[in-house]
């Protein structure tokens, strides 16, 4: 079967993770996929092995990329067409969100393929006017003809029941669940590390002053480490995280793919308190046998068991209790052999039921549903 991955590279970290390991574990159970990008930024991921190529091959300095590609986002999805190799009849195209929609169904309306949309978190069809959302009028015009395009394909992927509701509450339209997968270590260490991980992208936005705040609550001298990919934000959040007052804190930008497994495998504990659709950082704690202490809102907090593969904690009117979650991370900072025990059976969870492996398999059981 030939599959071509479409994502608009610019929109986040964690969906150009999705599309990577899809395309590689397509390609390892015999399929032809490849990935197709509206444009290239750096990435920490490495993909030697994927083969890649760009609606629009131009290349940024890294001193303009905060500034630029939110916009080339919106510009490669809406300009210029996509081209194919030679000969090349794709069965399936998967979209993650809507960044590249547009040149998905023109392919579909050409060749006969079928479209699958994988969303990850709101998505509009790709316009300037994304930058407006936030206006009731623009916001409505923008869902409506998200709701039109998502319509036209053949198949709508969720990645949790959480975004299963949101794409039926905000687009009126039904999703199939597959869950995301993981690479778990081979092995984990005998012992927990004596450092708490917040691991995500560092901005405003992923409110990662908010774990700072739980710390301080704990104990000002307990060591922490904030890794993350660098964003247009992160000067603030950094500003906001050094007010808080903490006195044993490292951060660590965009950081390369080995570097932060090794911090997943010698962490005390993954702290984690924004709501995601899904939160691909807690997958990745957990198959390093990391215990995860976050927010039960989040879509991948569906997979574990609170109080066996860490602690998930509910909002209390609308907003995060600091106060619970620090004395969550108190208990697994204060006792090694529970966090060991608890970030164990999640590696083992992970092992048995969420490698790559196992999520493409049953994203090739979709295709054979909906073909």
């Amino acid at each position: 079967m030939n599959i071509v991955q479409m994502v608009n590279i610019g929109v986040g970290g964690g969906q150009l993770r999705v599309a990577l390991e899809q395309t590689r574990h397509l390609q390892r159970e015999g399929h032809q996929s490849l990935l197709i990008a509206g444009f290239p930024i750096p990435s920490p991921y490495k993909y030697d092995d994927v083969e890649v190529r760009y609606k629009i091959n131009l290349h940024f300095p890294k001193l303009l990329q905060g500034f630029l590609v939110p916009i080339m986002r919106e510009i490669s999805g809406a300009i210029g067409s996509l081209k194919l190799p030679k000969d090349y009849q794709p069965d399936w195209i998967v979209c993650h969100s809507l960044g590249l929609i547009h040149d998905a169904l023109e392919m579909k309306h050409k060749t006969g393929c079928k479209v699958a949309v994988l969303i990850h978190a709101i998505t509009y069809p790709p316009s300037l006017l994304n930058f407006l959302t936030g206006l009731p009028l623009i916001r409505k015009r923008q869902l409506k003809r998200a709701t039109k395009l998502m319509n036209e394909v053949d198949l709508i992927i969720s990645t949790s029941r959480v975004t299963q509701k949101f794409v039926r509450d905000t687009y009126d339209v039904e999703s199939e669940i597959l869950y995301l997968g993981c690479s778990p270590a081979s092995k984990i260490p005998a012992k927990r590390g004596d450092f708490v991980l917040c691991a995500q992208r560092m901005s405003i936005r992923k409110k990662v002053d908010l774990a700072a705040r739980v710390i301080s609550l704990i104990d000002k001298d307990i060591k922490v480490i904030f890794a993350g990919e660098s964003h247009r934000t992160s000067r603030l959040l950094i500003n906001k995280i050094r007010k808080i007052g903490l006195k044993n804190y490292e951060i660590r930008l965009d950081l390369t793919d080995e570097e932060l497994t090794n911090l997943y495998l010698t962490c005390r504990v993954l702290l984690y308190i924004n709501k995601e659709p899904f939160g691909m950082n807690q997958m990745e704690a957990a198959s390093n046998g990391a215990p995860v202490v976050a927010n039960a809102g989040s879509g991948a907090s569906e997979l574990f068991t609170n109080g066996l593969h860490g602690f998930f904690i509910k909002d209390k009117s609308g907003k995060p209790p600091l106060d619970e979650y620090a004395e969550r991370v108190r208990e697994l900072v204060d006792n090694e052999r529970l966090a060991w025990k608890m970030g164990r059976a999640a590696w083992e969870l992970c092992k048995e039921e969420y490698t790559w492996k196992k999520h493409v398999l049953r994203l090739l059981k979709l295709f054979d549903k909906y073909s």
